[in-house]
């Protein structure tokens, strides 16, 4: 049944024009930005009220983020490297494998916290995920750009 859904996701995404991929991901950008923002408006008050906030802002950005994960990164990911002339050696194909090895991380105990499972040493745990959450977020960014052609590759590849 999950592999039938995701063929039918990767032929859904071979079909979209890429501009629509691109405005989708654009937008997941702008969101994405403007909740860390208010994550950490939260963060700073510190009082229960913007703790429920942070929390709930935290669970729509996992929901915004598994939806992008799964409408587009993962359809495109697999049709990206499911071609027979991809090149693997390329700065596109290194950005992409550590933006996946960075992000899995960070949405997967995202994911944890928003359904309440949170460890003890829970500032220690939701520090790392916020810096593993950024840093995939700036990755994803700079990945993005490539694919547009905005950046040139990184030198020696």
């Amino acid at each position: 049944m999950s592999m039938v859904l995701l063929a039918s996701l990767v032929f859904l995404h071979a079909g979209t024009n890429p501009t629509v991929s691109q405005s989708t991901l654009t937008i997941m950008f702008v969101v994405l930005g403007i909740m860390l923002v208010g994550m950490g408006f939260g963060y700073v008050e510190k009082s229960r009220e913007n703790l429920l906030q942070h929390r709930w802002i935290l669970s729509t950005a996992v929901g915004l983020t598994l939806g992008a994960i799964f409408l587009v990164m993962l359809p495109t990911l697999i049709r990206y490297y499911g071609d027979s002339a991809v090149e693997f050696f390329t700065s596109l194909s290194y950005v992409t494998v550590i933006h996946s090895v960075v992000g899995a991380p960070a949405i997967i105990t995202a994911v944890y916290y928003a359904f309440g499972i949170v460890p003890k040493n829970s500032k220690k745990w939701m520090r790392w995920t916020a810096a593993l959450w950024v840093t995939s977020i700036g990755l994803g960014t700079f990945m993005f750009l490539q694919m547009l052609n905005l950046l040139p590759s990184m030198p020696g590849m």
